[in-house]
């Protein structure tokens, strides 16, 4: 039998993991939204680079498609060029051509959407299983591996198709902080950052509070290279229920089955049957396309991520404890809530959303649900008919649940936000400096002010006008853009991918004085 782990454990409120200092800092909210939501950010990231900040970021928050894209670009190995996987910087709209839209160059985080049409993806699913003979439970990482992750080296399997390697952020951080618990462990066996200078990557998710029940309320399920889990303790309230929660361990120690004991705030626990990856927790991120393939593939039952989780807050569990987990848009679909209980000062929040900017004489404003849920407000009709329905639809992704801002403001970012786009043509941005509310569910303290930078996916009118006739009729003819579907559309075309793209960048660095006002 394989030597017991030894995992530090964390309960945020009196021994939170030793991230570095946030609090004065500048950070990403990434949003979800499958390939849209990634391809979005491939534009934001290469206009922070263009603009010369993106090294000055300290932090991003990810959700879901956000995260597919941001993990890659956090653990892209040195081998990889960053311009290339960014993609080539056009500041004039005007020099862009249908030919250079339908290229994509080897390397480019673009390709990614490329692979994941939805016949392809039943395909590989089909593949792995008779290859691999995976568990139904560990197909969608699989998948996630080989159609996304497995482009720049970060999915490297064993013989039977399951990862080899954890991750955390440094070599020196396992010499320092798990190597000495674990002699057996070394940094060889993790996937590491191999470019200096990254930011730290928070990778949101939620879990199921009952093991049995996929349809239960959602908890906040986050992981750091520090640390993993649900950082408040949620009490039992339904039955076959259990309290869940109460910090974080290490994230190599994930899929521990059972502790064996606690002393201090070190558990000693049985080993995971198989590493807990980076594409593990960007799979969990993303779940919601797991639920969509199930539906659409019956054979492949069981197909949304499972894991062993033990509560931080009641470690020492009589059985092994085997609990579902769910989309991280599925309860937060921003990515702001996670950066609040770190106290971060200022935050781009990147809302690349399916669903559009509208308003219109004598009807209410429409914008994605997640936005009014920060900001206590019941989400309207017009705006949940055209939000993700796995987002709409989340049992206890409620105001009461979620609210962080005071209601009053909301009214403010849409204002703004409808005077920049729809009054003025332009990108669909808006700065406000809000007081953050409490709230226990995200453990989040509440008192100050956070400075927010609002970038929302939209139509901009302006940048049409700036294209050639042929680029503009090119893109004119893309179903749905820029608010391509999350499940209808998670396979994209090359046109359909830099198109997005290069409307991401321009928005950011047409309003560059804006951007950089962030960064001081």
């Amino acid at each position: 039998m394989a030597d017991n782990f030894v995992t530090s454990l964390y309960p945020t409120t009196t021994n939170p993991p030793q991230e570095p200092d946030l609090t004065n800092s500048v950070g990403l909210a990434v949003s979800g939204g499958g390939s849209r939501a990634l391809t979005c950010a491939m534009g934001q990231y290469r206009a922070l680079k263009y603009l010369g900040v993106l090294d000055k970021v300290a932090v991003i928050s990810s959700v879901s498609g956000g995260t597919w894209a941001s993990a890659s670009f956090v653990y892209l190995p040195s081998t990889f060029d960053d311009d290339v996987f960014l993609g080539p910087a056009t500041a004039d709209p005007g020099s862009l051509t249908v030919a250079g839209l339908n290229s994509l160059a080897q390397g480019c985080l673009g390709n990614a959407p490329t692979r994941l049409h939805w016949d392809s993806i039943i395909e590989v699913l089909f593949h792995l299983k008779s290859k691999y003979h995976y568990s139904n439970d560990d197909l969608w990482q699989g998948l996630i591996g080989e159609r996304i992750f497995g482009l720049w080296n970060l999915w490297q399997v064993s013989g039977d198709g399951l990862p080899l390697y954890y991750y955390t952020d440094t070599a020196a951080t396992v010499q320092n902080s798990i190597t000495p618990n674990n002699p057996q462990i070394m940094a060889s066996q993790f996937t590491l950052q191999q470019k200096p200078g990254r930011p730290l990557l928070i990778m949101n998710s939620s879990i199921f509070s009952n093991q049995d029940m996929r349809g239960a309320r959602l908890l906040p399920f986050e992981s750091t290279p520090f640390g993993t889990g649900v950082r408040q303790t949620f009490p039992a309230i339904g039955p076959g229920e259990r309290e869940i929660g109460g910090g974080l361990i290490q994230p190599f120690a994930m899929g521990s089955p059972t502790v064996d004991s606690v002393t201090g705030n070190l558990a000693t626990v049985a080993p995971p049957r198989r590493p807990f990856s980076l594409v593990d927790m960007a799979s969990i991120s993303s779940a919601a396309f797991a639920q969509t393939v199930q539906d659409k593939v019956p054979e492949v039952d069981c197909l949304v991520p499972r894991y062993p989780y033990w509560p931080v807050a009641d470690p020492v569990q009589p059985q092994e404890l085997l609990y579902w987990f769910a989309d991280g848009g599925s309860l937060e679909n921003s990515g702001i809530c996670s950066r609040l209980a770190r106290g971060v000062a200022k935050i781009i929040s990147l809302v690349n959303t399916q669903t559009p900017l509208q308003a219109g004489a004598g009807a209410p404003i429409t914008v994605d649900s997640t936005v009014q849920l920060l900001f206590g407000i019941e989400p309207d009709a017009a705006s949940v008919s055209l939000t993700e329905s796995y987002v709409a639809s989340g049992p206890n992704a409620t105001p009461d649940f979620v609210q962080v801002f005071e209601s009053t403001k909301y009214y403010d970012l849409l204002n703004g936000l409808v005077d920049a786009n729809i009054n003025n043509g332009g990108p669909a941005m808006f700065k406000q400096t809000l007081n953050v509310l409490k709230n226990n569910n995200f453990d989040i303290p509440g008192g100050g002010t956070v400075d927010i930078l609002w970038v929302y996916n939209t139509a901009v009118p302006n940048w049409i006008k700036l294209l050639s006739p042929d680029v503009q009729s090119a893109v004119n003819g893309l179903s749905h853009f820029p608010n391509y579907l999350t499940i209808e559309q998670l396979g994209l075309s090359a046109i359909e991918v830099n198109a997005l793209a290069e409307l991401s960048f321009w928005n950011l660095v047409s309003n560059g004085e804006m951007v950089k006002s962030m960064f001081g």
